[in-house]
């Protein structure tokens, strides 16, 4: 699982993730958190290449997908968000982490920015699926 949340309540919000044991039942409960060897908060992104456009504001909004991206010509696991360059109130734009079979890497550019005056130079909420061969947000 990958959420989103401040450790302590405060702070900028950034991306983790828990899972089941081995063998545990699907239920509400039981999802211990990713931790370090110091018993703190693991973040799935290190923010290398991305820390320009969502460096300050933090990561909100989190969508696993996998599907299957022609460049590579392989299937590859995503995970699309909400990342806020200034702060927590926006603008946001929708970026993703990719998993290389060993860490998530964060990507040097967002993939979808606000460009219409409605959308206020944010856009949040990224809930994407693969279907039919296609990303679809």
């Amino acid at each position: 699982m990958v959420l989103a949340g401040q450790p302590g309540g405060y702070g900028t919000t950034d991306l983790y993730s828990a899972y089941l044991p081995k063998g545990a039942a699907l239920s509400a409960s039981g999802w211990p958190p990713l931790i370090d060897g110091a018993g703190r908060l693991t973040t799935l992104p290190a923010r290398n290449k991305s820390a320009r456009w969502d460096g300050t504001g933090g990561l909100h909004c989190p969508s696993y997908v996998q599907g299957w991206d022609p460049h590579k010509k392989a299937w590859v696991e995503r995970v699309y968000y909400a990342g806020a360059a200034e702060n927590l109130w926006g603008p946001y734009t929708i970026g993703f982490l990719e998993w290389d079979e060993e860490q998530w890497q964060d990507q040097p550019e967002p993939a979808f920015g606000a460009s219409e005056d409605w959308e206020n130079g944010g856009v949040y909420e990224p809930n994407l699926v693969y279907h039919d061969g296609k990303w679809k947000m």
